[in-house]
């Protein structure tokens, strides 16, 4: 199915959320994970707050609690890059990760995802799947009980149902597949309102 999942980090309840799932996943499939904490680069540092040993040293702390406390099997890289969904992007690229598990938006309420801007930018012409954890799953442990995806009748969306029901069929979870209806009324010229008639 493929051979490893690659989990953006950040120290917050949403990283937390989604190193939980990752780290489900990649048990239940018998994948290598990667946890990744990108920090930022700074301009003009100032050393002991903004200077990129400082960065560095916070996001290696962030990414060995994560570890401790719910992936001990987790291989660890702290990434310097001032845009998020590039840095992940390019380690998931070089590892050739099938998955990429980020956390909900922090706006989406307890137990539901939303996706978030940086999150947003990795779907565009992405080489690989990317997972999305609800908010509160840490807390709550994590069963992987209901797989749900996306599916439009595109090239992409048929690799998504397919890349699901393989997950699906390895973790013993059900499979929901959501699709969008357009339910307006469409919008016709005179020439094709007399055309109908």
């Amino acid at each position: 199915m493929f051979k490893r999942t690659v989990v953006g980090c950040k120290g917050s309840p949403e990283g937390r959320d989604a190193v939980a799932l990752g780290a489900a996943i990649a048990s239940a499939t018998d994948t290598g994970l990667s946890l990744v904490c990108v920090y930022p680069t700074s301009l003009f540092p100032v050393p002991g707050s903004s200077d990129r040993a400082t960065f560095l040293a916070q996001a290696e702390a962030t990414l060995r609690r994560e570890r401790d406390s719910q992936a001990p099997q987790a291989l660890l890289d702290a990434v310097p890059d001032p845009f998020v969904a590039r840095a992940l992007r390019h380690y998931a690229a070089r590892w050739h990760a099938g998955l990429v598990v980020v956390g909900s938006d922090a706006s989406a309420p307890a137990g539901q995802a939303a996706i978030g801007r940086r999150s947003r930018q990795l779907l565009y012409d992405a080489p690989f799947t990317l997972a999305l954890a609800r908010r509160g799953l840490h807390d709550q442990g994590v069963g992987l009980r209901r797989i749900g995806v996306g599916y439009d009748g595109g090239p992409e969306a048929q690799a998504a149902l397919t890349f699901a029901a393989e997950l699906g069929r390895a973790t013993g979870s059900t499979l929901a597949v959501h699709s969008v209806v357009e339910d307006a009324v469409p919008l016709l010229n005179p020439g094709e309102w007399m055309a109908l008639k």
